[in-house]
């Protein structure tokens, strides 16, 4: 014995097994029925309605975005007409102030715009995963775009036709996305419950 051990401060040997040297584990119990175990939840998928509405509503973004580059590259032309759109209404107006309107005006147009295509992509993706809780998100953020798109025919109005006609393709878009929403194979499958 060392005085280690005499001392008592070399502590005690373990008894180690490996885990080749454990017992196997017990058997299993017997069934107590012979029916089959319940089939795991398969998630429906989404029906035609709803798959072409999402389609739709991305091609409308995508829509959305063309019309919002095109209206960026033409933003010195758009705020000279809408300055002299200014002048044509109001002559004794001061230039100043007809280019603090211009700005805001395309700032109160093109801005919600583009939130609006920002956050309808993030309610479509909620809505396809989790139905029902985001479906009427979807449908009020369609309708402000509907409206803000026609708001925006008339500022996007003597520029390159393309900003025009990007913005009437999302509008009709996301009517057609929000008609399909509508649909009963659609509603159905909002309200199914979720597994």
């Amino acid at each position: 014995m060392t005085e280690a051990d005499a001392a008592g401060t070399r502590p005690p040997s373990r008894v180690t097994s490996s885990p080749r040297h454990l017992p196997p584990p017990p058997p299993r119990p017997p069934t107590s029925s012979d029916l089959a175990p319940p089939a795991p939840y398969v998630v429906p998928p989404a029906p035609r309605t709803v798959r072409t509405a999402a389609w739709a509503w991305c091609a409308a973004s995508v829509a959305g975005l063309v019309a919002l580059a095109t209206a960026a590259l033409d933003l010195a032309g758009l705020r000279q007409r809408l300055v002299d759109s200014a002048a044509t209404a109001d002559p004794a107006a001061e230039e100043e102030l007809l280019r603090e309107g211009a700005d805001t005006t395309v700032l109160a147009v093109l801005g919600p715009l583009a939130a609006l295509i920002v956050l309808g992509a993030l309610c479509l993706v909620l809505y396809l995963r989790r139905r029902s809780r985001w479906g009427r998100g979807l449908l009020v953020l369609g309708v402000l775009t509907v409206v803000v798109d026609v708001l925006a025919q008339d500022l996007l109005t003597g520029g390159p036709e393309i900003d025009r006609i990007a913005a009437i393709a999302q509008g009709g878009l996301i009517a057609l996305a929000l008609v399909l929403l509508l649909l009963p194979p659609s509603r159905a499958w909002s309200r199914e419950p979720r597994g």
